[in-house]
């Protein structure tokens, strides 16, 4: 409730701005996902990627981002700081072919502030409007894999997504014989369960090379919702009125289909490379019935890591070649299509995996994870916003092995 992560005029539309870029693993990758397996992380956005998690292992993954972002117009720039904190996960085995996952992380976010002034063209009376958005959509998941026989793995994400998106609108009439102001104020509150599957298949074509080939699905689902919305005016200050008053309209959020695909290749333990494309149908998504006009959504993402030396020469090599160097980028048409035009957002990104020595100086496989994401969303074609954003991401990625009785004390 505490965390306010958006400063995006586009957070206005659908749901705000749509947080499925992973942890900072991911991000400094591009955002890859779908085909990604990786033994000492977490990958939430495929639940079949737990399974590759050592079964004496307990793995933490605590981040923090920061948004560094600035918007220009036709005619106006500003430039917006924020720092909040962005997830919470923990991943541990059950069985041998059994692991899980918790967590939460951020689905949605909704922070806008915008005055529009105009003239009525009849009466000539001035007027301006705000528009001030705040809130979002979390997601709470659990999640398990399994392995069916030695190259296939099965994942499901059961999660509760919860949150509240409040967005105001205020009209002042401010002609010096008739003042009035209007007060919009409309609410949503999200409740509901919410499913994400998952499905791996993977070989270790020989002792160096191993590949990953990946899917990720989402059904539609129809998301419980609550909708209140209050209209007041107020003229020459004093005088009052109710207009409109709905309060807890229930109601449902239809999220439309979404399927991903992805592919990796790791060479050696040392080098990795990754795909992703997916796609989302989101002009199928309903909001209490309604259709927003929003647009079908598609992203291409790739990303490439190298570690100079690979992680199973424990003993081997200086602290610099024990480091993740990652590198990726996407680009993306997002679901948002504003005076006619689709909203692309496009980026490029890179990150460290710093790895954490134990008391007897040997390399771990707890990392500290950073990333920095340079982007452009939108442009200053069509009367639009372009926003030129830089993430930069931190992890805590504490890796440990648990369940294990040792011989000597």
């Amino acid at each position: 409730h505490g965390q306010f992560s958006s400063h995006s005029p586009y957070s206005k539309f659908g749901l705000g701005d749509i947080s499925r870029t992973g942890f900072s693993h991911n991000r400094a990758l591009g955002g890859i996902a779908v085909g990604l397996r990786s033994k000492n992380s977490i990958n939430y956005l495929n639940p079949a990627s737990y399974s590759s998690q050592d079964t004496i292992s307990f793995i933490f993954d605590f981040g923090i981002i920061g948004d560094f972002t600035t918007l220009k117009s036709s005619d106006e720039t500003e430039n917006t700081t924020n720092i909040c904190m962005d997830h919470l996960a923990i991943s541990f085995p059950v069985t041998r072919f059994w692991k899980a996952s918790i967590g939460i992380a951020p689905f949605s976010k909704v922070g806008y502030k915008m005055i529009i002034e105009e003239n009525d063209e009849e009466s000539s009376a001035h007027y301006n409007i705000l528009y001030n958005g705040t809130g979002g959509i979390n997601q709470f998941y659990f999640g398990n894999s399994v392995v069916i026989g030695k190259h296939i793995a099965l994942g499901l994400n059961l999660s509760y997504l919860f949150g509240t998106i409040e967005q105001l609108r205020t009209v002042r009439l401010t002609d010096y014989y008739y003042q009035a102001i209007t007060y919009f104020n409309d609410k949503i509150n999200v409740s509901d369960f919410y499913l994400d599957y998952g499905l791996q298949l993977f070989s270790d074509i020989n002792e160096k090379n191993k590949a990953t080939l990946g899917f990720t699905f989402n059904s539609k689902n129809k998301i419980n919702a609550g909708y209140d919305s209050l209209v007041i005016r107020e003229i020459y200050g004093y005088d009052v009125d109710t207009l409109k008053h709905i309060n807890n309209n229930n109601g449902n959020i239809l999220f439309p289909q979404r399927i991903g695909i992805g592919f990796t290749y790791e060479y050696n333990n040392k080098l990795l490379i990754g795909f992703d494309y997916i796609s989302q149908n989101w002009s199928k998504a309903l909001f209490f019935d309604q259709n927003y006009s929003l647009a079908n959504s598609s992203s291409f993402r790739f990303g490439l890591e190298y570690t100079p030396v690979s992680i199973t020469d424990i003993r081997k090599g200086k602290y610099w070649q024990r480091i993740k160097f990652r590198l990726g980028g996407h680009y993306t048409k997002s679901y948002l299509e504003v005076n006619g035009h689709q909203i692309i957002d496009n980026g490029i990104s890179i990150g460290f995996g710093f790895p954490w020595k134990n008391e007897k100086k040997l390399f771990t496989s707890t990392y500290f994870n950073i990333s920095y994401e340079l982007g452009q969303r939108g442009s200053l074609d069509n009367g639009l916003i372009k926003e030129m954003y830089h993430f930069i991401s931190i992890d805590l990625n504490l890796y440990d092995f648990w369940f294990l009785k040792p011989k000597y004390d």
